[in-house]
């Protein structure tokens, strides 16, 4: 968070967080997310379904509260969230199961469909890519992006 997220985040003049999602309550999953807060503004946070009385996420919780932004529990069933052409669904956890697994078993897992869009100058010139993730046949997933100055799809890599 602090030395690293926080930095990336100034360097790309990034203020403002549509979302926020914390995948479980350990220190290594949300140790950084109370200097994000302190960085930029955050309209919402989820967390997985059933973590609200986790001991780990008390300081997350206090510190959204007193600025004000909403914590929702998420899992499994829960409606999609759109921005714009952009689709983030949550796949786990299952809500029948939720006090039955452990912490990390427990975990919010999202897909993200949609366009990622990285517009930028940190390079040696200015580029607009549209990444997409795509699904084989076979299960496997690849990781692409579309160059509009070329208009070309290009592969970025395999996601394992």
């Amino acid at each position: 968070g602090r030395s690293i997220v926080t930095p990336a985040l100034r360097a790309l003049d990034v203020r403002e967080l549509d979302l926020l999602i914390v995948s479980h309550a350990d220190l290594d999953h949300r140790g950084g997310v109370p200097s994000v807060l302190d960085a930029v503004r955050v309209k919402e946070i989820w967390i997985p379904r059933g973590a609200e009385q986790d001991e780990g996420l008390q300081e997350l919780l206090e510190r959204a509260a007193t600025r004000e932004i909403p914590v929702r529990e998420r899992g499994l069933g829960d409606p999609a969230l759109r921005f714009g052409a952009l689709r983030i669904e949550t796949l786990w956890p299952p809500m029948e199961t939720e006090n039955a697994l452990k912490k990390n078993d427990a975990s919010l897992v999202v897909r993200i469909v949609g366009p990622y869009v990285i517009s930028g100058g940190w390079w040696a010139r200015e580029l607009h890519r549209e990444y997409h993730f795509a699904e084989l046949r076979r299960g496997d997933c690849l990781w692409v992006y579309y160059d509009r100055e070329r208009r070309r799809w290009f592969w970025q890599g395999a996601v394992e």
